[in-house]
């Protein structure tokens, strides 16, 4: 008797939603590497090791994905909030035995984060509109310590029915630093920049992310590939941005 194929995994069963808090600062043009606090953490995302990652690619087969537990707790943080003026998130990763790596060269094997983000959180769409964007953020590039800076890059969507305006990323605002076992990243999206973005009129928008970790593997709010969670805005989860009406 032959064991059938795995064909989604158990996560996917599940739609999420999370709240997004209120972010408030004198001035959203400054920001800190760690600019929010663990009150605005994300309690639900899963790890994928680098081992399991190739077997996927290889065999086009969904694998099972590590939910978040104490140990992992310990290794990589993902916060977000909102503002009048933009999101900002934060990331903060521990437990890395070397430094991120990056290599113009190789983007695709760099220490990176990116962002899949729907302004008007429309789940029944399978394709990207101009609500839709995707970032990636590179945390640290630079060959030294000194010369260390994040650098940010809009691409894309495959397949999207219409595309937004491109973005100019050099309006973000960006901070970043080594930490001895890791680093820690901050980035304020102007609100100006996404297409949609109106708090007061519509409080919700989708997000899915996937930190890429050179020597260990991928966090991610979701699963990964082979499924389309970059390219498809139905998979993405959605988040209530807390008080935005009342505002």
């Amino acid at each position: 008797m032959t064991t059938p194929s795995k064909i989604i995994p158990s996560n996917f069963l599940f739609r999420f939603r999370f709240l997004c808090r209120r972010w408030d600062a004198p001035s959203p043009r400054a920001v800190d590497p760690e600019t929010l606090d663990a009150s605005f953490r994300i309690p639900l995302w899963s790890f994928i090791p680098k081992s399991e990652a190739r077997l996927e690619r290889q065999t086009q087969q969904p694998v099972e994905t590590v939910g978040r537990d104490e140990q992992l707790a310990e290794t990589f943080d993902f916060r977000i909030g909102w503002s009048p003026d933009g999101l900002i998130l934060t990331v903060v990763v521990a437990g890395k035995d070397g430094q991120p790596f990056w290599q113009r060269s190789a983007l695709n094997s760099a220490d990176s984060l990116r962002i899949c983000l729907d302004t008007r959180d429309m789940n029944d769409m399978h394709r990207g509109t101009r609500f839709c964007y995707k970032f990636v953020f590179f945390p640290l590039i630079g060959e030294s310590a000194r010369s260390a800076r994040p650098l940010a890059l809009w691409t894309p969507i495959n397949r999207a029915r219409e595309v937004p305006a491109g973005v100019d990323v050099e309006s973000f605002v960006m901070a970043s630093r080594r930490r001895n076992d890791g680093y820690s990243f901050t980035a304020f999206i102007p609100g100006s920049s996404l297409n949609g973005y109106d708090p007061g009129f519509f409080d919700r928008f989708g997000l899915h992310f996937t930190l890429s970790d050179s020597p260990r593997g991928a966090f991610t709010l979701q699963h990964a590939a082979p499924l389309p969670f970059e390219d498809d805005p139905s998979l993405w989860s959605s988040f209530v941005m807390t008080g935005a009406k009342d505002s």
